[in-house]
């Protein structure tokens, strides 16, 4: 999973340090935006893992679902917090 984050933070580094210029430099942090949402893929991972420890179908559906709801919470909350 980390080699799914490596390059997320490479691309936010970039994004983060370099300056709006000239279409070149455009086209460069539009690439780098793209390079960070290579995270997904590790969260796609993490997602994965939630219910490994869980034993029975019921409470790994139950955990999941749970999972989501709070995914869900918080991004329904979080737009008001900022």
């Amino acid at each position: 999973m980390l080699v799914y984050c490596l390059p997320s933070f490479a691309g936010t580094a970039v994004l983060m340090t370099v300056r709006k210029g000239s279409m070149g430099t455009n086209v460069g942090l539009l690439i780098s935006y793209y390079i960070t949402l290579s995270f997904w893929a590790a969260q796609t991972l993490a997602l994965s893992l939630i219910s490994r420890n869980i034993a029975g179908q019921t409470k790994k559906t139950v955990a999941v679902a749970m999972n989501f709801i709070f995914w869900a919470a918080g991004n329904a909350v979080g737009p008001q917090v900022f």
